[in-house]
């Protein structure tokens, strides 16, 4: 249901929803899987999927999304890059927005990969990926927090 917002209404709605995905970034490269967690709505869902849009993981919910992460990454560092976005303000407590996005896991030379690999992708001591957050977005209490991340990949290179 679309609401006549302000021209003012739905930028500030989009700078906030901006800031969140930046929150989400930051939080991505300082490997804070909990504090990234808190930015999706208790029972927010994270799918990722393939180049060939295969479902490669799927989480459910802050406690599983930090888990699953956590498990995944481990000690690997993270770098995540957001390029344009576009933002739908539906109004003023629903949005939906695409963000353009690259990033790159980097394993240790001493972990174990076969030990942090996730469901249906190769083991790797390296991953490049491009794609696309495709994000619906939910205000609670005067506070903005994702409530659907699907992660879509055009490519994905790994090392070996």
């Amino acid at each position: 249901m679309q609401m006549n917002l302000s021209t003012q209404e739905e930028l500030k709605i989009k700078i906030d929803i901006r800031a969140l995905m930046g929150a989400y970034v930051k939080l991505a490269d300082a490997k804070n899987w909990v504090e990234l967690a808190s930015l999706f709505t208790e029972k927010g869902l994270f799918e990722t999927f393939s180049p060939e849009g295969k479902l490669l993981v799927m989480m459910n919910g802050r406690r599983e999304i930090a888990m699953v992460i956590t498990e995944s990454v481990g000690r690997a560092r993270v770098i995540q890059r957001l390029y344009g976005f576009d933002i739908q303000v539906e109004n003023d407590t629903r949005a939906k927005g695409v963000f353009s996005m690259s990033d790159t896991l980097i394993r240790a030379i001493d972990d174990k990969p076969e030990q942090m690999s996730l469901n249906r992708l190769p083991v790797f001591r390296t991953l490049q990926g491009f794609g696309h957050y495709h994000c619906d977005y939910l205000k609670i209490e005067d506070r903005w927090f994702i409530d659907k991340l699907v992660q879509t990949r055009t490519k994905l290179d790994f090392t070996f």
